[in-house]
């Protein structure tokens, strides 16, 4: 069994783009993803970046 390690940058993509194609295929990408991980740097770097904005 696989696991995806979603990072910063993925946040950032799926919060902050305008592409609705890849919104969708993110979105996608998660719910297909049984174990989802994210690690304490990418909660705290999302948490900054969202404060910034």
């Amino acid at each position: 069994m696989r696991r995806r390690l979603y990072d910063t940058r993925f946040f950032a993509e799926y919060f902050y783009s305008r592409d609705q194609e890849l919104i969708s295929r993110m979105k996608q990408m998660v719910k297909s993803d049984r174990f989802p991980t994210i690690s304490s740097i990418t909660l705290h770097e999302v948490y900054m970046l969202a404060l910034k904005k």
